[in-house]
């Protein structure tokens, strides 16, 4: 502990896997230890940042009640000896957490050091297949559907004779699933859906709890927003202060990608948290180096001008057993702080504090916004385990986003992440990369955004599903982006699909749209030679309405053709062009002995 005070530090965090020594004994607990390291932080001057240890049962509750373990779709259940060896849908479970969280809410809540709680560690679902996973999912499809026959309808369960006639039928489909079968993109989607509602309730009955016993004492919890890990980012967000993400990325663009996502999922716009700050190589990946001399010192500085109003470390100390004894640390086993780490983190600090005062009185008022919404992720996702069949299994959401949040921020914009749901009328720019499913709400609300002087770029496939990803038989937005659509051909992910406009050569991917442009829009580009049926039709065409415009892009755009979009039509919305010299404070330049990297923010 002084080591950490004479480092630097402030806060430390305990506890997240440490339910076995909590709690030794089915109803017997041990809150000596952690409450004699809390006092002893608190004369040191240290807050602690305390984590409810629900990420890791211990044996003797998996013993004692294996119903809590998750359960594969043969119906075996997956062992204990890792940790997250549980089923989130298990009532039991549920039980046993609420028993502990509330105890140790109590055992804490007096102390005047507390500053922080995380719930869980990186939650994640476990695709489990217990009887409560089925018993609940029924329960939430009764609620969702009220009715067989609109479940039925939804589903599409006729189309093979596989609709249901009574509710005990219904249960979490099992893969591989028998004969010659594909699942529909509805089932698919509302197995995400529900999944991902089971995480955000099994949260929820944690926060509870810890509000009603410390009250003030702020909540979030940690996770990776580079995959889909089950649930829906933003909706889990709304049950914290604040959200967490673990920042294990070497590669500045990733995490500029990651902070602006972990950002736009606060409702309060009171910023975020890096819960695990990457201070020495890892262990997870197949080689894991050194990332250059002084990374860590500009890594620090690029999350604090995102929007990071905390910064902690894994780990302190090298771990002496377990699974990531190989994990780099600040500290090495023996306590030495003689380590690169603590002397580059010791300088850094107060550079860090310094632009996180400079920024105190802050707020990021951006231009420019991507709509994003994890049920349409969810509904363009291949099947996993399930044969989901599909024009093209091409399309990669994920790395749709990221290549135009890169895009977007190579010159110094200022770019957040938005859901159908938030607030994103102050923007001058909103770009949909792909929208299947589009409410009517949303439909309106686009509208005025145009009509108000915004410009909108909608990707293809925008506005063609309902919300059980089935086909509507039209576009929802065409009448905003002024075309009629005409057919859909796909593309070997390999290809790329060439596209012409009077001053540049691009290319889209994955994926075209033909279409015909209508009174008052205008063709920009059009697919060129060797697309087939594509050729000769609108690839980019723009229509205006009200003070706004529409960009209409009938393909998804390379990094190639995401520059002349940029270039042509954002920056002259935003009136004023991109690489102007006020965008520099966004982007620095890290020089060492080895030589210079840039880090873009």
């Amino acid at each position: 502990l002084d080591n950490m005070r004479a480092l630097g530090l402030d806060c430390v965090r305990v506890g997240e896997f440490a339910w076995s020594r909590l709690e030794p004994t089915e109803g017997h607990y041990d809150f000596a230890w952690i409450e004699r390291f809390i006092e002893m932080a608190r004369e040191k001057g240290l807050d602690i940042i305390a984590c409810t240890p629900s990420a890791a049962p211990p044996r003797w509750l998996c013993q004692r009640y294996p119903e809590i373990l998750p359960v594969d779709q043969h119906g075996h259940p997956l062992l204990p000896g890792g940790r997250k060896h549980y089923c989130h849908s298990s009532r039991k479970y549920r039980e046993l957490v609420a028993a502990l969280v509330e105890r140790l809410a109590a055992a804490l809540s007096g102390y005047d050091n507390l500053l922080l709680w995380q719930i869980d560690n990186e939650l994640s679902s476990s695709n489990s297949y217990s009887a409560d996973a089925d018993s609940r999912f029924r329960q939430w499809f009764q609620e969702k559907y009220e009715s067989l026959d609109r479940l039925n309808r939804a589903w599409g369960t006729y189309f093979w004779g596989n609709d249901f006639s009574d509710w005990e039928q219904v249960a979490l489909p099992r893969p591989p699933l028998g004969g010659k079968a594909a699942i529909p993109k509805a089932i698919l989607l509302d197995m995400k859906r529900f999944r991902s509602d089971e995480i955000i309730g099994f949260v929820q009955s944690q926060t509870e709890i810890l509000r009603r016993i410390c009250p003030g004492v702020p909540i979030t919890t940690n996770w990776s927003p580079i995959f889909d890990y089950g649930f829906d980012f933003h909706k889990l967000a709304g049950l914290l202060d604040f959200p967490a993400w673990d920042h294990y990325c070497p590669d500045a663009r990733a995490a500029a990608f990651c902070h602006d996502f972990v950002f736009s999922c606060n409702p309060r716009n009171t910023g975020f948290w890096v819960m695990e700050q990457q201070c020495a190589p890892p262990d997870s990946g197949s080689c894991n180096s050194w990332p250059p001399v002084g990374w860590l010192t500009a890594a620090g500085r690029q999350n604090i001008l995102h929007g990071a109003r905390g910064i902690v470390f894994f780990h302190w100390r090298e771990f002496p057993y377990g699974a990531e004894v190989e994990h780099g640390a600040i500290v090495r086993l023996n306590g030495d702080t003689d380590t690169m780490v603590y002397r580059e983190i010791k300088e850094a600090i107060p550079q860090w504090r310094e632009a996180a005062a400079n920024l105190a009185d802050h707020t990021r008022q951006p231009e420019v916004g991507i709509l994003f919404d994890m049920e349409n992720w969810w509904s363009l996702q291949p099947g996993g385990s399930f044969k989901v069949k599909r024009r093209t299994q091409a399309v990669d959401y994920r790395a749709l986003l990221r290549a135009w949040h890169q895009s977007l921020r190579k010159d110094g914009l200022d770019v957040v992440f938005h859901t159908p749901a938030s607030d994103w009328s102050p923007l001058r720019v909103l770009v949909i990369p792909s929208l299947p499913m589009i409410s009517e709400e949303l439909q309106d609300r686009l509208t005025k955004f145009v009509e108000s002087g915004g410009l909108l770029v909608v990707g293809p496939q925008t506005g063609i599903w309902d919300a059980s990803a089935n086909p509507t038989g039209q576009h929802a937005l065409a009448g905003l982006s002024g075309l009629k659509f005409l057919e859909l051909d796909c593309f070997d992910p390999d290809l790329e699909i060439a596209v012409a406009g009077e001053s540049f050569q691009a290319a889209g991917m994955w994926l075209g749209e033909s279409a015909s442009p209508l009174k008052n829009t205008q063709t920009i580009a059009v697919f060129g030679a060797s697309t087939g049926i594509l050729e000769g039709k609108a690839a980019i065409a723009a229509r205006s309405t009200g003070r706004g415009k529409v960009i209409t892009l009938n393909t998804h755009p390379t990094k190639e053709m995401l520059e002349p979009i940029r270039q042509h039509w954002i920056e002259p919305a935003l009136e004023r062009p991109t690489h102007a010299s006020d965008a520099a404070p966004l982007r620095f330049r890290w020089a060492n002995k080895d030589g210079a990297f840039e880090i873009e923010l």
